[in-house]
């Protein structure tokens, strides 16, 4: 077996596939409603090669059963008072969420006008700590997608559960976004800890929308655990060379941060989540391309 210990990430995502492996239209009608029941403690029997790449992943037990979705956020309302507060921590560098996020401040001290006048979407944000700090690097506009149902009043933060968001999206209501930013959030996609249904794919799905949420040529970062290939059931995936050319299929790699960031042996440890900044290469900028119609969408079932 080859140690890929000392080997740079950026050397382990080099043959990215030009597109997903499944198209659009299935990633956007992937089922957004909340579960029924407890979430399985074992993966089930008949998902096991596909939540595994065919026994390629490694899995170990951390089991959680956190559903909110389909009910209220951990933090349900968002004021201007908590926002600007923690605009404040970030101007200080001061922590604001339970993850080391000196790679997010290593990225915007290279990039300090990354997202200045633009507007953004958020995947997954228990709090607005990520909101705060894109609002403190200049976004005008950020807007948040969220299993628990938050409501902001602060007029530069707006908020979607994953159904009012595709509803309005592929009514025409929601223009895409010149960037999306998703850290400690799409690893838990389809695992069924927060309430979602089970989908092996679930973080590849959400990733391929992205696709079509932000502009062509619009940037995408991503912070999600590093730098080998393990599922932790049910609580998260950790992302290695395996699954990482997976996650960021469509997309062009510009950069990663902590730029010495390498690839690790297997272990217990999952809090290590460089931020890859990435860049949208798939045109899907009109209806024609997506084929995906922008009328008669239901409002319930979605």
């Amino acid at each position: 077996m080859v140690d890929i210990t000392d080997t740079h990430v950026l050397d382990l995502v080099t043959r990215i596939p030009v597109r997903p492996e499944f198209s659009l239209e299935e990633a956007w009608f992937k089922c957004e409603a909340a579960r029924y029941g407890k979430a399985p403690e074992e993966i089930p029997a008949n998902l096991l090669d596909s939540f595994t790449l065919n026994g390629s992943i490694p899995v170990r037990t951390l089991y959680f059963d956190q559903a909110y979705l389909g009910g209220d956020a951990n933090t349900p309302v968002w004021t201007t008072a908590a926002v600007n507060d923690l605009m404040d921590r970030v101007a200080k560098r001061q922590q604001t969420f339970n993850y080391d996020t000196t790679p997010i401040y290593t990225m915007f001290d290279a990039r300090p006008d990354l997202v200045r006048g633009q507007r953004g979407l958020v995947i997954g944000s228990e709090s607005p700590w990520l909101e705060a700090l894109l609002l403190f690097y200049g976004a005008r506009e950020v807007n948040t997608l969220e299993f628990g149902s938050i409501e902001s009043k602060d007029e530069r933060i707006k908020t979607f559960t994953p159904d009012q968001f595709k509803i309005q999206f592929l009514r025409g209501n929601i223009r895409q976004y010149d960037f999306a930013f998703t850290y400690s959030s799409i690893e838990h996609d389809g695992l069924g800890r927060y309430g979602d249904v089970l989908h092996p794919n679930g973080d590849l799905l959400t990733m391929a929308k992205l696709l079509s949420i932000v502009k062509p040529g619009g940037l995408v970062m991503v912070g999600v655990p590093c730098c080998h290939d393990r599922l932790d059931w049910n609580a998260h995936r950790i992302y290695g060379p395996i699954r990482l050319q997976k996650v960021f299929s469509g997309y062009k790699v510009l950069g990663v941060y902590p730029k010495d960031a390498r690839m690790g042996q297997e272990s217990t440890e999952f809090s290590f989540q460089p931020v890859w900044l990435l860049k949208n290469q798939l045109a899907c900028d009109d209806d024609e391309q997506l084929n995906i119609p922008r009328i008669a969408v239901p409002t319930t079932g979605l």
